[in-house]
């Protein structure tokens, strides 16, 4: 049997053409680096590339920015920030409605409160602003405040039955303490199974329970430690304008 091919073990020369939008193109890859801000990395390209256009750039040559990913990022900012003010909005209007409109005010900001917290504590956590954090806050928006709901209805009854101040609020609260507190456990749980999937997948979804449980706890703690203690002064201050009238 005789020799059916001649093996050149080397490099092969290779043109690689690279076309955008019909011309020939280079293309130059932008990240982030370490702690870096995305939507910084990506304001600062835009800047380079209308400078360049504008000062150096020959005649016949364009620069331009092309498939800028901090998109998204800045798409969940929008969509947490709207729909935080949205939910903040409409637990005010409900509660306004149904009971009293400063028992409305202080049960809706455990909304902002709960989520400050978690960030505050975002650096010992290893929580990063990024897609997957963002949605975690999504995800927990609308049943953040439910406890303060519960809390802020009992504590507003017994202070209809008995009259306001501290020892009322510290009734209404103890009277509902259980269930919320088993409410919110049961739901902070529920997230656990997701720190033990497998594999890249739970590489990813880490971040949802690490930043869903805290938000929830400190929630917790906001409206059954400090709502009541709000709303007991709040209501001391108007019996006492009353009894001045």
């Amino acid at each position: 049997m005789g020799a059916i091919a001649t093996v050149n073990d080397g490099f092969a020369d290779q043109d690689i053409l690279t076309l955008f939008n019909g011309k020939p193109a280079a293309i130059v890859l932008v990240k982030e680096v370490g702690n870096e801000n995305p939507l910084d990395i990506s304001e600062m390209v835009y800047e380079y590339v209308d400078e360049a256009m504008e000062t150096w750039i020959p005649e016949g040559v364009a620069l331009e920015a092309w498939s800028d990913s901090s998109f998204y990022l800045q798409g969940r900012i929008d969509m947490l920030l709207d729909n935080g003010l949205i939910g903040f909005i409409l637990v005010l209007i409900a509660l306004a409605i149904f009971l009293r409109p400063t028992l409305a005010f202080f049960v809706a900001i455990g909304i902002p409160v709960s989520f400050l917290a978690t960030i505050a504590i975002s650096p010992a956590l290893g929580i990063t602003v990024n897609l997957l954090s963002l949605f975690a806050f999504i995800l927990v928006l609308g049943i953040v405040v439910d406890d303060a709901i519960v809390v802020g209805e009992s504590v507003f009854t017994e202070f209809q039955k008995n009259g306001p101040g501290v020892d009322s609020a510290v009734v209404g609260a103890h009277r509902v303490a259980m269930p919320v507190t088993f409410a919110v456990i049961t739901t902070a749980v529920a997230f656990i199974p997701v720190f033990f999937l497998p594999g890249m997948i739970g590489k990813f979804m880490y971040t949802v329970p690490i930043v869903v449980i805290p938000t929830l706890l400190f929630s917790l703690v906001q409206s059954k430690l400090v709502l009541p203690y709000h709303l007991s002064l709040c209501h001391v201050g108007d019996k006492e304008r009353r009894s001045k009238l």
